[in-house]
């Protein structure tokens, strides 16, 4: 086996755009658990997207980056479906810039020994395959993207900002979550960045500036978060994965409180996690951060789940009406 025959079957995006997934929820209503929950999760987020002074936050603890959702998150915020995003200890962002400048995430198969991985420089990640020697290129890259900040201290958001600006110049594919967000101001969070693969070439950095280089600190990340929720009269969540304990989006409306301000739950929230067995929002987060009443749970997929939700809901009316909201 060749390494040519590992790496043979790049995975494709999801687009959103090249279909109607309307006639799909519209039949799922009669139907019981998860096929109704979806229909009521569209519902709920047509609503937010209704409601002018909400804010709509995306936070992601699932790997659907590597499952060929990237392209369904640029979809959200060219649609003006989000206004915000939170990535949680994933590699979304690093995956997202790979693709960006022209490299490829590739399907894993089922028969391979790890011997013939190392052998041809091959790293894996969730099933899926990826070119060692295109990581150290981005690994170089985001190295070079540090280089010539300013020595200070960043928030995650702040640094990827400056990747999406890298982007506009230089990106062979110019639909990336990275670039979009830069170019709309959609900001993007990553607090546990540290824990991602973004931290190779920021490590490198640092390596070679010992006393002279930028530092992302993950406690400004709440600060800025935290400053957003007040400005926002209304937000609402769209939660992928069960990582909810650790959840930022959560944390902001309690650590408001810690430091003396006054800030409203969240007024909507939708999550979408695989199965029950992963756990639904836990009693004591409903009583203390979101409206108990406009919550919905849908036990799917979210790399399933999501893009039929934006395929039916990238129709409506108010959607066409809805502005960024520039919430930077």
């Amino acid at each position: 086996m060749k390494k040519i025959n590992l790496l043979s079957n790049n995975i494709k995006n999801i687009d959103v755009k090249s279909f109607d997934s309307s006639h799909i929820l519209n039949s799922m209503k009669p139907m019981s658990s998860s096929e109704s929950q979806l229909v009521e999760a569209t519902e709920l987020y047509s609503k937010m997207l209704n409601d002018n002074d909400c804010n709509i936050i995306l936070s992601i603890s699932d790997n659907s980056c590597t499952k060929g959702c990237l392209r369904l998150f640029a979809n959200m915020i060219e649609l003006k479906m989000v206004d915000a995003i939170i990535v949680n200890g994933n590699n979304l962002m690093y995956y997202d810039f790979l693709e960006a400048l022209g490299f490829n995430l590739f399907k894993g198969l089922e028969k391979n020994t790890n011997s013939k991985l190392d052998e041809f420089y091959i790293c894996t990640s969730n099933g899926t395959f990826i070119d060692d020697n295109d990581l150290q290129y981005i690994d170089l890259t985001i190295k070079e993207i540090a280089d010539q900040l300013q020595a200070r201290t960043y928030s995650s958001k702040e640094f990827l900002y400056e990747l999406g600006r890298y982007l506009q110049v230089y990106s062979t594919n110019k639909r990336s979550v990275l670039q979009l967000a830069f170019e709309n101001e959609i900001p993007i969070y990553s607090p546990s960045l540290a824990c991602s693969k973004l931290a190779g070439g920021l490590l490198d950095h640092q390596w070679e500036r010992p006393d002279h280089h930028m530092l992302i600190d993950p406690i400004l990340d709440l600060s800025e978060l935290i400053a957003l929720k007040s400005k926002s009269k209304n937000t609402g969540l769209i939660l992928l994965g069960n990582d909810t304990i650790s959840d930022v989006a959560f944390d902001i409306v309690s650590y408001t409180k810690v430091i003396g301000r006054q800030t409203r739950r969240h007024k909507y929230a939708i999550q979408i996690v695989k199965s029950n067995a992963e756990g639904e929002l836990s009693e004591t987060i409903m009583r203390n951060t979101i409206n108990r009443d406009t919550i919905k749970n849908v036990n799917m997929e979210p790399n399933l789940a999501l893009p039929l939700i934006i395929s039916q809901l990238q129709y409506s009316k108010q959607l066409k009406e809805r502005l960024y909201h520039h919430i930077n």
